[in-house]
């Protein structure tokens, strides 16, 4: 009798068959994947092995002699072999020749290692991913990382290093585990000094480091695991992982595969944390120019002015020091965050200290660390006593002439960065500004036409930001902006809806800050769950920027311009003229624009066919009354069943 018919069935999958009789001889071994199998086994010689006993061949696996044994008495055997990082599957059945009496049995044994490989990376990376989209800050993406790593991989400490904007020097402020407990202890520094090195070059050449007898004296880890994070192609950080026992090969493979998922999370949030942080900035400058226009006491709009500064800067302590023209000196008008200087009985002269180097220098003045300081302390008790670390200090200038100096204190050292920097100096701007318009009052409506300039500015920045972020739509904005402000002008809309219509049209997809880049930028059609997520920008839209109070007349058109005149659109499933009149004319521009350029899923279609859409659409997706006036606004013919 041959027995050809098992191979065939296994088709081009590499097996190794084995069959013995009822004596446990060994009948049959063959089969493309025979070789690997016996080396797999410890066998040196598999066409030796013909005519031997099961159990003396293959002794070193037990789980096979015990399947064709038990295969012998008639079962079917389904099992696993595991050897190092190798997986065999093993499948035994019973063989009969003489009526129903057993006389042999038969094993079919394939090697299932990168398929369980693939499985398991597969299933972790798919609950890994789900888990981050619901992170939403840093914190949270480290806090759902580790928590979820711990569940499938054999770690107990992490690390995220992130490089920093200027120098690619990395920062150590995200540990887990045993090394979030050794961060805080300063006499052990070895380990994270390695890790720094050894992290610039992962990033240098984005291959990932493995170790299983780790050579840092600090730390006990038998295993260590860097994988460089890169986003959009821009090195953003690197992520450390150690813990007791080495690490398997499919474990390593998902640790690998987690670089390009950890980096686009880290990179959302990061991207959305610094919105919301210039948000927040934008209305603190907005607070402060409320301040300034609505009350001629100085001292009211510095209080203002230095609750808002400390926050958004995070330092202790903040002052405001005049210039006094006539006694050539300068004088402390109001603090913020001391303990013991007495701020309006201190003066300076112009040639002293370091509020004097700024007068002179009209720079900003960086003392990172005041002990150490070369420029002499005037105000010593500013060590001693307020135990201050850092300084900063920044000329007050308005229309080119001195206005006093602008004084920050830290009790620890302060990290900045250039976005920091940017934001001082517009305070510094602002603080300057009210200082001029409480001296001299009928500038007042210059400096506030210049402040919403730079509201504008701001906004169109961030819009360029999130261009840039999703390149297949570059220009959208810009463009979508001005069709809709030309629209509603020909509506003739009162000139104080336009600023808010041009506000509302610029960040009308401000809230895809906080969609994936694996969503936004996917060039092929999204699923259910993506559209499901994708359909939620308006809402991230509005929870950015209702709290800030000169944008919420705005929000119409970030928040509705998805709804449908017939009530299919979304988020709310708004109809008819319960959708907002702004929203409605965005919608018709939005539209256009977005069918007539490329986009990642499709190319641009031609005018005719732009047009076409837009008329059979009214009444469905848009307003047709305002249908009808876009094509008069702008020229484009009726169709020839409108013109009848």
């Amino acid at each position: 009798m041959t027995y050809h018919h098992y191979g065939e069935a296994t088709g081009k999958v590499p097996v190794a068959i084995l069959m013995i009789d009822e004596n446990q001889t060994i009948l049959l071994a063959e089969g493309d994947g025979l070789s690997a199998f016996a080396q797999f086994a410890g066998v040196s010689a598999p066409e030796a092995v013909l005519g031997q006993q099961v159990a003396d061949v293959f002794s070193s696996i037990p789980p096979l002699v015990a399947g064709l044994l038990d295969s012998l008495d008639g079962k079917t055997v389904d099992t696993e072999l595991r050897r190092g990082e190798q997986i065999w599957e093993l499948r035994c059945h019973p063989v009969q020749w003489e009526g129903k009496r057993f006389k042999g049995a038969v094993c079919l044994a394939r090697n299932v290692t990168i398929e369980r490989e693939q499985v398991f990376v597969r299933n972790a990376v798919v609950e890994i991913t789900m888990a981050l989209r619901k992170a939403e800050s840093l914190l949270d993406v480290l806090n759902v990382l580790f928590r979820e790593l711990g569940a499938w991989l054999p770690i107990n400490r992490g690390a995220l290093l992130l490089r920093e904007d200027q120098g690619g020097r990395l920062v150590n402020d995200f540990f887990y585990g045993r090394w979030k407990e050794m961060s805080k202890n300063a006499s052990s520094p070895d380990l994270f000094a390695w890790m720094m090195v050894m992290g610039r070059q992962l990033l240098s050449t984005g291959q990932p480091y493995y170790n299983i007898s780790h050579m840092v004296k600090d730390d006990s880890a038998g295993t260590v695991m860097g994988v460089p994070l890169i986003a959009q192609n821009e090195p953003i950080g690197v992520l450390w992982l150690g813990g007791e026992t080495p690490l398997r090969k499919e474990e390593r493979r998902l640790v690998e595969a987690l670089g390009d998922l950890v980096a686009n999370a880290v990179s959302r949030v990061m991207q959305h944390e610094q919105t919301e942080r210039r948000l927040r900035r934008l209305a603190a400058l907005h607070a402060i120019d409320r301040a300034i226009t609505s009350s001629m006491d100085l001292r009211v709009t510095l209080r203002v002015f230095l609750e808002q500064a400390t926050r958004q800067l995070g330092v202790d302590a903040a002052a405001v020091l005049l210039y006094d023209e006539k006694m050539h000196l300068l004088r402390c008008v109001l603090a913020r965050g001391f303990k013991h200087y007495r701020c309006e009985s201190s003066t300076v002269g112009l040639s002293e200290g370091l509020s004097g180097r700024v007068v002179r220098s009209r720079q900003l003045l960086v003392v990172p660390d005041l002990a150490q300081s070369t420029i002499p302390l005037l105000r010593t008790n500013m060590v001693t006593e307020e135990k201050f670390v850092a300084y900063y200090g920044t000329p007050l200038i308005a229309r080119g002439k001195l206005i006093g100096v602008f004084e920050l204190f830290h009790r620890q050292a302060l990290k900045v960065d250039s976005e920091w920097l940017n934001f001082l100096q517009s305070l510094s701007i602002q603080a300057a500004i009210a200082i001029d318009n409480a001296q001299l009052f009928d500038d007042l409506q210059r400096s506030h036409a210049e402040l919403e300039e730079a509201y504008n500015a701001t906004l169109e920045g961030w819009v360029r930001a999130l261009d840039l972020r999703d390149r297949e739509t570059e220009g959208h904005t810009q463009r979508v902006t001005r069709r809709t402000l030309r629209l509603a002008r020909a509506m003739e809309l009162p000139a104080d809806q336009l600023v808010h219509i041009q506000r509302g049209a610029l960040l009308h997809d401000i809230g895809k800050i906080g969609i994936p880049d694996t969503i936004l930028r996917k060039p092929g059609p999204l699923s259910e769950a993506e559209w499901a997520l994708m359909h939620k920008h308006p809402q991230y839209a509005y929870d950015m920027l209702s709290p800030i109070e000169f944008l919420r007349p705005a929000l119409d058109i970030p928040l509705y311009h998805h709804e449908h005149w017939d009530g299919n659109g979304y988020p709310f499933g708004m109809r008819g003229e319960e959708i907002p009149l702004t929203a409605r004319i965005f919608a018709i521009v939005d539209v256009w624009d977005a069918l007539s350029h490329d986009r990642p899923y499709r190319k641009a279609w031609p005018a005719e066919r732009v047009n076409a859409y837009i008329f059979a659409q009214a009444g469905k997706h848009f307003d047709p009354r305002l249908v009808e006036i876009w094509a008069q606004v702008f020229d484009i013919p009726l169709p020839a069943k409108s013109r009848s």
